[in-house]
Parts: structure tokens; C-alpha cells; sequence
């Protein structure tokens, strides 16, 4: 059996054995890495994903991608059974999607431009992307989830773009890059952002229950610290100093913020003075952890990692 088959099989495997074991809440979308950076090698490995009170355990990890090059910025579609991810496969980017059971890869956008951090809108028929644009310029862009429309501009004049997080069909959270990089919040509606917070770090994300989003900022060089704005009221609100050389996390539907440091994956919740290590072995041909993103039935984790 070939090296792909077996991966195939082993991965298909893993998750049917924890399928009728799992939670179904639902999770926050996870947006990713900023399109003007140079793609490096990295894969996306799939686990299972429990928590019995308040321990947590990740086990049954599989290299989903196990493909030379760039596969990244998991978002898991509604189910769990699949999820969006940005892949280099020649001189751009595009977005694909993977199908965990049956597995399966279907690519979405095929474009002479790069696209970079898909994520389902919330009316669920389209996704939302960072395009890198023949000028090199970066604005948020939609596409239909089936790839057979032509995409369209969400917000014309806002730029450059890097990360981004819906909160309802006419609101959105924006990473745009700069000198300091900035979180504006903005609307669909009028195409105007309000600048909320400067300094902030790449993972962005709306919280379970809706009301507000998160995001990491660091001041005068220190380490990142998670905070939360508002939506509604734009107040915000430091929760807890982010572990040690990380800025990714990602919210399962329970309230838990989960992050990797070094070979250790920590969760956290409302009420904790510090993170806590969840169960989780490293598994031989992992490289260095990234970006996390939870299914919205809370029993998958996607983990990016460095290809070894």
C-alpha cells in the first residue's frame, strides 16, 4: 500500500473510532497567517478531542496533509467533517477542502491570484478569503463554497488585510497590517471600520456565545496577552498572559481557550490564574507547533505544525 493510502486509511480509522464519543456544542471560526508572508513547509495533523470536567485530552493525532509544501489555516466547516485549508500546490496559493470521512480533497478556488484564510460567512453558502491581488494588494474577498461563481469584493477600500472573524453578516473583525498592525471592526453594511486596538497579534477569533471577540496584544516587546473587545459595546477586557512563545490559540465550545507552548498543548478558562497542560503526546514527525482550530462540535482539533 502506498504512503498516501496508508495515511488515508490510518486517518479515516482514528476518527470513526471517536466519533459517538464526542460533544456537540458549537465553535468559534479560526482565521490564520498573513497572506504577504512567504509560505514555509507545514502539514495539518487531525486528533480527537475530549473533556472530562475540566481535564482535557487531544489523542488518535494523524498527519491529514502528509504532503511536501504549505498546507494551513484550518477552518472547520458546521459537522466537523470537513474542513477549509489554504494549500501551495505551484507559484499561488488556493483554497481546498478536506473531507475527513470519507477522506476526501476538493480544491475551491483556482486562481492566478493567492487566497489565503477561508472562512464560511455566516449565511454558510460562501467563504471569505484574504486575496493577494496582481498588485500585491490584500482586501478581503468572497467566493461560493462550490467555486463555480466569480468571487466579489466584501470590503473595497479597507487594506491591507491579514486576518479576519465574522461575528454576523454584516460585521467583521480586521487584522489590517501596518506600523503598528491595528483591529478595526467594520461593517458590511457601510463599508467603515472603527480602529479599537493597536499592537495586536495574528489569531483572531469570535468567542462561544457571540458577544465578543478575541485577540492578542503585546506592549513595549512583552509577551502576548489575550484579550476580549465587545462587540457591542467595544469595551475590553485583559484575560490572561498567553504561554510562553505563542500568540495562536483557539476557543473550544465549552469557553476553553486552547494554545500550544513547545511540545505541550494548555487550556485555559474564565476564573484560572494560568493555563493548564491538557493530555496530549507530541507524535514522532511533528515539528513545531502553531495554529490550533476546534470543530464545532468540540471532539476534533486541527493542529499546524512544521514539516519535520
Amino acid at each position: 500500500m502506498s504512503r498516501s493510502a496508508l495515511v488515508l486509511a490510518s486517518l479515516a480509522s482514528a476518527l470513526l473510532a471517536t466519533t459517538s464519543t464526542a460533544q456537540q456544542p458549537q465553535a468559534a471560526p479560526t482565521p490564520a497567517p498573513a497572506a504577504a508572508a512567504a509560505p514555509r513547509g507545514s502539514d495539518i495533523w487531525v486528533a480527537t478531542l475530549a473533556v472530562a470536567d475540566e481535564a482535557v485530552s487531544v489523542r488518535r493525532v494523524v498527519n491529514a496533509t502528509a504532503r511536501p509544501g504549505y498546507d494551513n489555516q484550518p477552518h472547520f466547516l458546521p459537522g466537523g467533517q470537513a474542513f477549509l485549508y489554504t494549500s501551495q500546490r505551484g507559484t499561488q496559493t488556493d483554497i481546498y477542502e478536506m473531507t475527513l470521512d470519507p477522506h476526501g480533497d476538493r480544491q475551491v478556488t483556482d486562481t492566478q491570484e493567492s487566497e489565503y484564510s477561508p472562512t464560511l460567512t455566516p449565511d454558510g453558502t460562501t467563504i471569505s478569503v484574504i486575496r493577494v491581488e496582481a498588485d500585491t494588494t490584500q482586501r478581503l474577498w468572497r467566493f461560493p463554497l462550490t467555486g463555480t461563481a466569480a468571487p466579489s469584493l466584501i470590503l473595497t477600500d479597507i487594506r491591507p488585510v491579514g486576518y479576519h472573524a465574522w461575528s454576523d453578516p454584516t460585521t467583521i473583525a480586521l487584522f489590517v497590517l501596518g506600523q503598528p498592525a491595528t483591529l478595526r471592526i467594520a461593517s458590511t453594511t457601510t463599508q467603515q471600520a472603527d480602529t479599537v486596538a493597536s499592537d495586536i497579534g495574528r489569531s483572531l477569533h469570535l468567542m462561544p456565545r457571540g458577544q465578543a471577540f478575541s485577540f492578542t496584544s503585546r506592549a513595549g516587546g512583552q509577551p502576548h496577552t489575550l484579550k476580549r473587545i465587545d462587540i457591542a459595546t467595544r469595551a475590553i477586557v485583559t484575560l490572561i498572559a498567553m504561554p510562553e512563545g505563542t500568540q495562536d490559540y483557539a476557543w473550544m465550545p465549552n469557553g476553553m481557550a486552547i494554545a500550544a507552548s513547545g511540545d505541550r498543548l494548555l487550556v485555559w478558562r474564565d476564573g484560572w490564574a494560568d493555563w493548564r497542560e491538557a493530555t496530549f503526546t507530541k507524535p514522532a514527525g511533528m515539528g513545531a507547533i502553531s495554529r490550533l482550530a476546534v470543530s464545532p462540535g468540540g471532539d476534533r482539533l486541527a493542529i499546524v505544525a512544521e514539516e519535520r
